[in-house]
């Protein structure tokens, strides 16, 4: 319960970032599934914001960031922990 606090309390204020799969490094990409952690990572390889995984197609990404997290980043790496913020 308190993991679930803690990402709700990082989430409080979000939005939505679509982004194009073309030119974006992914890895583990396998993991890139509704309701999962992803890591959005900077040009230097560091974690910029997390994000959850909303929407991905063979064209895009769309993830739920917190607000403040809007640049775009250069690589995404799927993770393996599940959120849900309504639970």
């Amino acid at each position: 319960m308190r993991r679930r606090d803690q990402w709700r309390r990082v989430f409080t204020e979000c939005a939505e970032l679509v982004m194009p799969r073309q030119g974006l490094a992914i890895y583990e990409i396998e993991r890139l599934r509704p309701g999962r952690l992803a890591g959005l990572v900077d040009a230097y390889g560091f974690l910029q914001s997390p994000g959850i995984v909303q929407r991905v197609s063979d064209e895009m990404i769309a993830l739920l960031v917190p607000a403040g997290s809007m640049l775009p980043p250069m690589a995404i790496w799927g993770g393996d922990v599940e959120v849900d913020l309504c639970a």
